[in-house]
């Protein structure tokens, strides 16, 4: 006969804790599995409930992991039939599963709980736990940024963070991130804003935590994970090692092992960088020889090998191949084998994260040592090491899902993509240098073009693809300015609530337009084969560069040259370039410095091409240029190419015609999209501004009324060229005309350009869709912005890119506004007779020094255009009123002559 409920469970209740009392693991789980025969229990859920708990726990702790989960999902099934439903013990039971699923890297079943949780709606501990958890899950794909917005709009929720525990366990997930983040990053590429956001949620935590109920051990886990930033900064060392030695009695005193192996790895660090090796390898020594955990074996070894004291580099190698073996699992490869990991043994190790920092110090190490012994074997090495970075770094980008996020993992791969190209260069193979290099250039905005496309292909409607562009762009605005203010709660209710409003569009996108979000495309590379074919051949040619502080490389490559070359003098160059720009922003030169700057120019040029008979190779050419870093502001056609002729006839512009591409890829991508066929000349032009911080355009109005000339062209000057005028025609033209003002904003760094009414910024025309063949910003520094290391410059003309212009004619510096003008009413002149866009610019340049006087043939008043994008010409028409003006003004002219000549 069974017993009573009540009875049956108090008496459970007391045997339980009588197997607690047992020494022995083993013993505790053969009574627990006893008493799951017994018949009193078997029809009690929340006796069965107790019994699978605890036998989870047990086999939790004898490390038999996926026995614990199965005990753990039959605790769950019986209590989820228990009624009335206890939300509260089934989010525990929930949050109990989710981390022995995390122990076992399942993070797809261990996110399913979180949301689980999550869904329920509570705003207690595990709650919060379940928020924290899955920031980090984002975090570990690699995500660091969606991450963190994420933990912070978490944050930000004030019914959630009702209580200082819930505030300190998101602040400590938040500072875990960072340390992700930047591992293994070498301490010149991070930001030291970063470093002051986490020092902040750091004080703060520490401030509140004894108020908090959180126990003792969460305390070190946020002082470990703040050295785990600390150290990845210079100015941090000192802070972190204190930290790590504070860290590491604690978890000592509790007999935490993982924690102390992981400690202790990471103290031999910090003493790598001060340069004392001795004692940095004992630290290592000790977790190679009794941790149990491979990572930190793993990492052990190649911290034991990358800061290795010799004078031999090749002597490092062994160690990172060690740890290879270890994360694998494998035997240990001899000295002489050296192989390295497949993609996909890499993909299913766990370890793709560990496994790319590795990969990233084994390739500077196999460079180096190829220069020490000239050995070719290291660079082949090194190549095989570059490619599988890149695979990974790919990987990790693809599945991020912010562009913040995006443009980390692509400037993770910058100074590969530059070591790749120096692999090349060393191994005279041209055809993978220039693949490097276009991985190096405007990822994202191909990614991000060839997902819109998709996304117009699915027919949503313009308004929704510009509500969820809006509410993108107004988070990540409201996310930067959180950074700013951590404790402003009008700033945390706003972010909070724009993440709130984004999140349920997408869900509300995803149910009405079912695949969505997997509307993102992977990149494609154009092949080198293709590029020689549609950019070099008898009439034209295309050079290639990738450059940072210290070295620099580039491709030219015409009909019968391909030519792979090295930048020389790099810092000279850096120093050149500076010059130049100084002298490209003066209207007014004297004789002496107008010399200076043909010599410094011409210096310039033969650094940039610094091949045998290099004018010869590009004169009477098209030439497209895609440049790099600061050349990505920078006018080849005004580099003077002779020291010996006056200044006017040696600009670069008189030999050839000069265009420039953000990477041949994406102007593959761009050629794909369809057209509507040719439509008309849309021009606007407010001439006065609302604000009256914007000067009034007086010549604009004569100039841009001679517009009228073409046939359909749209005029909208003064009070008709607002922003929503502008919005409404965006998409009926294929020439768009943008005669204003244009800038940054000093906060965000966002581009602007003005119209009568109202500033728009470069994130509001994301997801309006063009026609144009051709975007025409006549106003100051509309090619500026910020400079995206590997990704390019973000200015407006990538706003029109990415929407689907083919080219776009843009300035560089502020154009001096009748000069800019009367070239670009030249433009349009030569554009008319059938020219390519390229080859019109040039005569109207051409024709405009012809003209010049004095420093008025200076860059400053007729470089600072460039054209970026397509050279095919345009089928621009005349009105039938032009011709008959034309037509009856001849008529006039010869009866004039007639009459005068009879008489």
């Amino acid at each position: 006969m069974s017993l009573p409920p009540v009875k049956a469970q108090e008496e459970l209740k007391n045997t339980l804790e009588q197997i607690e009392q047992l020494e022995s693991i083993s013993d505790k789980i053969h009574h627990v599995q006893l008493l799951l025969d017994k018949e009193n229990y078997s029809v009690d859920l929340a006796s069965m409930v107790a019994i699978y708990e605890n036998l989870s726990n047990y086999y939790w702790e004898a490390d038999s992991i996926d026995a614990a989960i199965i005990c753990s999902k039959k605790a769950l099934q019986n209590i989820e039939k228990i009624k009335p439903r206890n939300a509260e013990s089934i989010n525990n039971l929930r949050y109990n599963l989710s981390q022995k699923y995390k122990r076992l890297n399942r993070t797809r079943a261990q996110n399913e709980l979180l949301k689980r949780i999550i869904a329920e709606g509570r705003n207690d501990e595990i709650t919060c736990n379940a928020h924290a958890d899955l920031g980090r899950n984002i975090a570990i794909k690699g995500d660091y940024e969606t991450a963190l917005q994420y933990l912070n709009a978490v944050l930000a929720d004030t019914v959630l963070i009702h209580s200082i525990s819930n505030e300190l366990i998101l602040r400590d997930k938040i500072i875990y991130v960072y340390g992700l983040k930047y591992q293994g990053i070498s301490t010149g590429n991070k930001d030291s804003k970063d470093l002051q956001n986490i020092l902040q949620h750091h004080k703060e935590a520490e401030r509140k935590f004894e108020q908090s109920n959180l126990p003792k051990k969460k305390k070190y886990s946020m002082l470990n994970n703040l050295a785990n930033v600390c150290s990845a900064y210079d100015e941090g060392l000192n802070e972190a090692l204190i930290a790590y030695y504070k860290s590491l009695q604690y978890y000592k005193e509790i007999d935490d092992r993982y924690e102390v192996f992981h400690l202790l790895s990471n103290i031999g660090t910090v003493y790598s960088k001060f340069n004392q090796h001795e004692k940095a390898n004992t630290f290592y020594q000790q977790v190679i020889d009794n941790a149990s955990d491979i990572d930190q074996k793993a990492t052990a070894y190649v911290n034991m090998g990358y800061y290795l004291d010799t004078n031999d580099s090749s002597e490092k190698i062994p160690y990172l191949f060690k740890a290879f073996d270890i994360m694998l699992e494998k035997d240990p490869q001899s000295s002489d084998e050296q192989i390295f990991p497949s993609l996909n043994e890499i993909r299913t190790s766990g370890f793709e994260g560990d496994f790319l920092i590795f990969l990233i110090d084994l390739a500077d190490i196999l460079v180096q040592s190829f220069k020490e012994s000239g050995q070719n074997r290291y660079l082949i090495q090194a190549k095989e090491a570059i490619y599988l970075i890149d695979e990974l770094v790919s990987k990790m980008r693809y599945e991020s899902l912010s562009e913040e996020s995006k443009l980390f993992w692509i400037e993770r791969g910058v100074d590969t993509y530059m070591l790749g190209v120096e692999v090349c260069y060393l191994l005279s193979l041209p055809g993978e240098a220039f693949y490097f290099m276009e991985k190096n250039k405007a990822l994202l905005l191909q990614e991000n073009i060839k997902t819109l496309q998709s996304k117009w292909e699915m027919d949503i409607p313009d308004e929704i693809l510009q509500r969820e562009y809006s509410l993108y762009y107004l988070r990540s605005d409201l996310y930067n300015r959180l950074l700013d203010k951590h404790e402003d709660q009008k700033v945390k209710q706003a972010y909070s609530k724009a993440n709130t409003d984004y999140t349920a569009l997408m869900d509300s996108l995803e149910q009405h337009f079912p695949g969505y979000r997997k509307t993102k495309k992977q990149v494609e590379v154009c092949s080198f084969e293709n590029a020689n074919t549609n950019y070099a051949s008898v009439d034209q040619c295309f050079v290639e560069y990738i450059l940072n502080d210290t070295e620099g490389f580039g491709i030219f490559c015409s009909e019968n040259r391909q030519i792979l070359f090295e930048i020389p003098e790099i810092f000279t160059l850096h120093t050149e370039l500076n010059a130049l720009h100084t002298y490209w922003s003066q209207p007014i030169l004297t004789k002496k410095e107008i010399d200076e700057f043909q010599k410094l120019s011409y210096s310039v040029f033969s650094k940039l091409f610094p091949f045998e008979n290099a004018l010869q190779e590009i004169s009477e050419k098209q030439l497209t240029v895609i440049s790099d870093q600061k050349l990505l502001l920078f006018p080849f056609e005004a580099l003077s190419t002779d020291t010996e002729i006056e200044l006017a006839k040696s600009y670069l512009i008189n030999f050839s015609k000069v265009s420039y591409l953000q990477s041949i890829s994406v102007a593959e991508q761009l050629s794909l999209k369809k057209k509507n066929g040719p439509l008309s000349l849309l021009t606007i032009a407010p001439i006065r501004y609302e604000d009256k911080d914007l000067s009034e355009l007086t010549y604009t109005k004569n100039a841009m009324q001679s517009l009228a000339k073409i046939e359909g062209n749209t005029i909208l000057l003064e009070d008709d060229a607002t922003k929503s005028n502008f919005l409404k025609n965006i998409n009926d033209h294929n020439i768009i005309h943008l005669n204003t003002h244009a800038g940054i904003d000093s906060f965000t760094l966002e581009p602007w350009i003005a119209f009568r009414d109202e500033k728009m910024g470069l994130t509001e025309l994301y997801g309006k869709e063009n026609q144009a063949d051709l975007v025409i910003l006549d106003a100051c520094k509309t090619n500026d912005g910020k400079l995206a290391s590997g990704e390019g410059v973000i200015n407006l003309s990538r706003g029109f890119f990415y929407n689907g212009a083919q080219s776009v004619l843009a300035a560089i510096w502020n154009v001096n506004e009748k000069s800019g003008s009367n070239l670009i009413l030249t433009f349009y002149d030569y554009l008319e007779a059938d020219n390519t866009k390229s080859e019109a610019l040039q005569m109207a340049k051409i024709d405009y020094l012809k003209s010049a006087q004095y420093s008025e043939i200076l860059p400053y008043y007729w470089a600072g255009y460039t054209l970026t994008g397509n050279i095919n010409p345009l089928d621009l028409k005349k009105t039938k009123s032009f011709f008959m003006i034309l037509t009856l003004g001849g008529i006039a002219v010869l009866v004039f002559l007639f009459w005068r000549f009879k008489s």
